[in-house]
């Protein structure tokens, strides 16, 4: 949509107009959300991993902060800790479909961070928008205001994951031990320190580094769910610190 805009801008003269995504949330009318508050965390994270390839100056979502961290800040939070790591990385592996990548190697010093997640939606809201793609909005008092066309919804087949392996590559000798902490948000885990592992030099040939992620928490089947166990959504925060880097004694 937002590639939409900047084409129509564009056309008409507005090539320095700013694209502002006023509001962004996981429902457009109350639609069922798959994995509970868990499912609205990943969305949440995923949300701001695809809009960085997107034509968006800035992006604001509504969401509801409590006295306590809930699953969706927390999601919020990881995402932003790639703030630490700006220089992005080249990522194969990711779709458009649910499955995000986004990776960055800090500007200076040992550090890099791989953030993963894996979203899935309702049988509900895939495929052809019933009555068609287009809606009119019309206000109380003032009447028609103006008419939404939607994009296209696609149908999605999700493969039971069962975790990931993720190969970083040319990681400089010069590092020497790294240090790579795993923090996890799924239905049973709320940013929680998974593992904590070391890799010596001698165990990286030509610098790659192997990474094996256990699956995500199923979270309970809904009525709804495309997949009979439940959807498999979490996302993971991967942080690799060198062993000259003050992140790596924290």
């Amino acid at each position: 949509m937002a590639q939409s805009f900047r084409e129509e801008l564009d056309k008409h003269g507005f090539t320095k107009t700013e694209i502002v995504n006023s509001e962004f949330e996981s429902s457009l009318q109350g639609d069922p959300i798959l994995g509970g508050q868990a499912g609205r965390a990943v969305f949440m994270a995923e949300a701001q991993m695809y809009i960085q390839d997107a034509p968006d100056a800035s992006a604001q979502s509504y969401m509801r902060i409590g006295s306590t961290a809930s699953k969706e800040s927390l999601a919020f939070g990881a995402v932003s800790r790639l703030n630490a790591t700006p220089a992005r990385l080249c990522v194969q592996g990711a779709n458009d479909s649910g499955f995000a990548v986004l990776a960055g190697r800090a500007d200076e010093g040992q550090t890099l961070q791989v953030l993963l997640a894996n979203y899935q939606i309702p049988k509900s809201l895939q495929g052809p928008i019933p009555g068609g793609n287009e809606e009119e909005l019309n206000v109380p008092l003032l009447g028609y205001l103006a008419t939404m066309t939607y994009p296209e919804r696609r149908s999605f087949s999700y493969p039971d994951k069962e975790g990931y392996a993720l190969t970083i590559k040319s990681i400089p000798e010069a590092w020497g031990e790294v240090t790579i902490k795993q923090y996890r948000i799924d239905a049973t885990n709320d940013f929680e320190l998974m593992n904590t592992t070391l890799s010596k030099v001698a165990d990286r040939p030509l610098g790659t580094l192997r990474i094996d992620g256990a699956a995500w928490a199923h979270a309970r089947p809904g009525t709804d769910d495309p997949n009979p166990m439940g959807a498999e959504q979490g996302l993971d925060l991967l942080v690799v610190t060198g062993a000259g880097s003050t992140a790596a004694a924290q």
